[in-house]
């Protein structure tokens, strides 16, 4: 058992040991290797990571480079101590082998049974080469050198890949090495489909094992997508299949494409490698575009991978089976951003849920607003003077017709000014989508929001913009929506996109005025908005559902359920106050399992309260090591951001217990953490700050320095403790009419003596009794 600290032990004693073994720290040996960022936990309009759920392994090695061997977990106690991270860190990898050590030795887990024996003690001295490991584990797997060769094939240099890709990537590549013929991967919208059907494509055309591979998507935009972005690696050997007059095109410079120099479209070149194409280019619009995919031999691809499966692909009846039977003998992998039912491709080599993501803290979590516009919008005095277009009252109106009636464009208006509303009092710039019933439907919207919005679009025309499968500038439109860098358009509205999986990572509201008429479209629409941007602050998105799409396809077991529910009346708010009703104050009706209805104007918190309670307890054994952790830190300050980097937002704590009782205003964080952990009684900082006063305990200081004092406390009952601690304190009032910040500091003797006043008045602060 080591003396040394956890860190010393995996550099000083640890790392040499793999290194003497064989393992290369440039490129086999990561240390602190993440594998999940930590849970984004929204409360209110803060968002932060809940440090509580990151994860990261000591070690991991890499037999190349993406391709995990082993986890390494050091402990300060007994060698075995890290043995159960470092099994979880592995599963999440799919490494076959598990070491936990405390420098004087080790244990390693070997979950290939090579031996028979599943632990064993090793020295340092002993530890295995990476040459060692990888032939246990192909030896394990029953592997032939040429199966050996493809699993070990290289990965393309670029991005870091999270540890779901890399257990996708591995585990397709290995199957197909291994004869598997047909593969299924499910992955939720958002989690990097596209990057990993690239990894999977280069391995296998790298090592040769296939070579002519047709990448199929659903719409062109992905295509385009893929095409500058992670598929550029292949640069020349890769086409993309165009019906322009001037034939096919290739991706020759950073974000462009060129055409090339087919002179007719019906002349497909068969030179290239790599073909990208779109499901509208191989099954074709037209006469003259059909069964383009005919002109290629049914031997002529040995890999087909496509994208968004779920959309009838593989379906018996679909265009799209016509085609993956008529290159039936190629192999053939689907991704899928939704289960799937699919006799075809079979089971799934892997499954990704938006639930695991939003977990992981990979995918953005959400916020649900429900308006219902024939309730609350087109109902009493609004739908008493309903009319159509030509000035006639509407007697009788049904939500379920209302879009094939003649007078739509007054619920439009409607629903775009409840939209409006919502960006006016969060973001006017912030990137939106309006997914309509149909064409028709979509230009009505824009319009009407246009209208809603004349005061940015009399300068700026392109602030909403409608996107049609069939209009070319709207396509244009879509690229400068998904842009980060571009501004405009800020709103788009379509009906066409709902069965499309766009990267839109700045998307942070989607609005849902259209039926939608499965779960996998549902899926899809949410995948508009499940990326993660942090650094152009987009942390959660939110969903605007004038249908209840949100309610139909409710599904925990998908994605864990919406952080938040609001559903506001006609005339409430579309963006609900800070002061927000407390679940837990509530009565509590609602079976096991089941979503609790929203109270109209209220939002349905996730349990907040409790959440907290439980970290809290989890944190600090007892009350009475929560008191002493509080009354030995030197600065409260320190320990408040500490316990918000632990996921406690104090912020929005306040602002629920202030809901639930309005006289537990101005709380101290304190107070309010003894209240909602311990149950104990509270003091507002103003008692608090009266209690020190009545003891007088700055008696001993001179007069300018009682001033001094006596305004901190009175700073302390108006702002709280982190604005007496600041050293900036003395730049503010009423401290500048006192003098400078010098001469007040010198009225205590100099910097240390007003430190240790500065203590004794907090600890005066918290003094009990």
């Amino acid at each position: 058992m080591s003396n040394l600290r956890k860190n010393d032990i995996c550099d000083k004693l640890i790392r040499p040991a793999m290194e003497k073994a064989g393992w290369s720290s440039m490129d086999q040996i990561y240390r602190a290797y993440p594998l999940r960022p930590g849970q984004v936990t929204v409360c209110g309009n803060e968002a932060r990571r809940d440090s509580s759920t990151e994860l990261r392994a000591d070690f991991v090695l890499f037999y190349k480079a993406n391709i995990p061997l082993a986890v390494v977990q050091a402990s300060q106690h007994m060698a075995g101590e890290g043995l159960l991270p470092a099994i979880d860190c592995a599963r999440l990898l799919d490494a076959p082998f598990c070491f936990a050590g405390n420098g004087d030795g080790l244990v390693l887990r070997d979950a290939t049974r090579a031996d028979a024996v599943p632990e064993r003690q090793l020295t340092l001295d002993e530890f295995p080469s990476p040459a060692e490991l990888w032939d246990r584990y192909c030896a394990a797997r029953g592997w032939s050198p040429q199966v050996c060769q493809v699993a070990a094939s290289d990965y393309a240099p670029g991005k870091t890949l999270r540890y779901y890709q890399l257990k996708a990537i591995n585990r397709t590549v290995e199957a197909i090495a291994n004869g598997q013929n047909r593969a299924l991967l499910v992955m939720a919208a958002g989690t990097g489909k596209t990057c990993t059907a690239f990894q999977i494509i280069w391995r296998l055309w790298k090592s040769d094992s296939r070579k002519r591979i047709l990448f199929l998507a659903d719409s062109n935009t992905l295509i385009n997508q893929a095409m500058v972005n992670d598929f550029r690696p292949f640069k020349s050997a890769m086409i993309k299949l165009s019906f322009d007059t001037k034939g096919v095109e290739r991706a020759d410079a950073p974000g462009e494409r060129k055409w090339g120099d087919r002179k007719t479209a019906k002349e497909v070149d068969k030179s290239y490698e790599i073909y990208l194409a779109s499901c509208r280019i191989v099954t074709g619009t037209g006469e003259k575009h059909n069964d383009i995919y005919k002109q290629f031999r049914p031997d002529f691809f040995d890999l087909i991978v496509v994208d968004e499966c779920h959309h009838g692909s593989a379906a018996e009846d679909s265009v799209w089976r016509e085609i993956l039977d008529y290159f039936a003998s190629a192999t053939q992998i689907g991704f899928s951003s939704t289960a799937v039912d699919s006799d075809y491709f079979g089971a799934p080599i892997y499954s990704y849920s938006f639930r695991q993501g939003i977990k992981d803290g990979y995918l953005a979590p959400y916020k649900i607003i429900r308006v219902d516009l024939e309730r609350d919008t087109l109902t009493g005095h609004t739908m008493a003077n309903l009319t159509d277009p030509y000035g006639l009252l509407i007697e009788n109106y049904a939500s379920s017709v209302l879009l094939h009636k003649p007078v739509p464009e007054q619920r439009d208006l409607a629903a775009a000014a409840r939209i409006t509303e919502y960006l006016q009092a969060t973001d006017r710039y912030a990137k939106t989508i309006v997914f309509c019933e149909n064409t028709d439907h979509a230009a009505r919207m824009r319009q009407a929001l246009t209208q809603a919005n004349a005061d940015l679009c009399a300068t700026e025309p392109g602030y909403v913009v409608q996107i049609a499968g069939d209009n070319a500038d709207g396509k244009h439109e879509l690229e400068n929506f998904i842009n980060p860098e571009k501004t405009f358009p800020v709103i788009i509205t379509s009906s066409k996109l709902t069965s499309t999986g766009i990267d839109a990572a700045t998307c942070k509201l989607i609005v849902i005025d259209r039926n939608i008429p499965s779960m996998a479209q549902f899926e899809q629409i949410i995948g508009w908005g499940s990326r993660l941007h942090e650094d152009l602050g987009k942390s959660w998105f939110t969903i605007i559902d004038f249908r209840r799409a949100t309610e139909l396809f409710a599904d925990k077991d998908l994605d864990g359920g919406p952080v938040q529910v609001y559903e506001p009346k006609a005339g409430e708010p579309m963006e609900p106050s800070a002061a927000l009703i407390d679940p837990l104050e509530l009565p509590d009706q609602t079976p096991p399992g089941d979503t609790p209805e929203a109270p109209a104007g209220q939002w349905c918190a996730e349990n907040l309260r409790g959440d907290i309670r439980s970290k809290l307890l989890k944190r600090f054994d007892s009350l009475a090591q929560f008191l002493q952790t509080w009354q030995q830190a030197e600065r409260k300050t320190t320990l408040l951001q500490e316990l918000q980097a632990y996921g406690i937002p104090l912020n929005a704590l306040a602002a629920q217990v202030v809901a639930a009782d309005t006289g537990l205003q101005n709380l101290d964080p304190f107070d309010l953490l003894l209240h909602v952990a311990y149950d104990q009684p509270t003091l507002t900082r103003r008692e608090r700050a009266a209690r020190v006063k009545k003891r007088k305990p700055f008696s001993s200081y001179g007069p300018m320095a009682r001033k001094v004092l006596q305004a901190l406390l009175d700073k302390y009952a108006d702002e709280g403790i982190t604005t007496i601690e600041s050293s900036e304190v003395f730049r503010i009032q009423p401290f500048t009419n006192l003098g400078s910040p010098v001469e007040l500091v010198r009225s205590f003797g100099g910097r240390p003596q007003y430190q240790a006043a500065l203590q004794t008045l907090v600890r005066e602060i918290y003094r009990a009794g």
